[in-house]
């Protein structure tokens, strides 16, 4: 599969850009040395960005 966006680090910013990305119909790749999200992921996320969040994990399920 050749990606139509390739993106590097799935931690918060990340894993929303991929996940909006693929509601879209591209098809994504992620790079990243983490195998999952960290309590640190979650520092310093304005309000708007937790929304998001929250509205990917009712669509999607538990994402971390």
């Amino acid at each position: 599969m050749i990606p139509d966006l390739l993106v590097v680090g799935a931690g918060l910013a990340g894993g929303l850009l991929a996940l909006e990305a693929a509601d879209r119909g591209a098809k994504v790749c992620i790079i990243s040395t983490a195998p999952m999200a960290t309590p640190i992921s979650y520092g310093g996320v304005q309000l708007a960005a937790l929304e998001q969040w929250q509205r990917l994990e009712k669509r999607h399920g538990f994402l971390g």
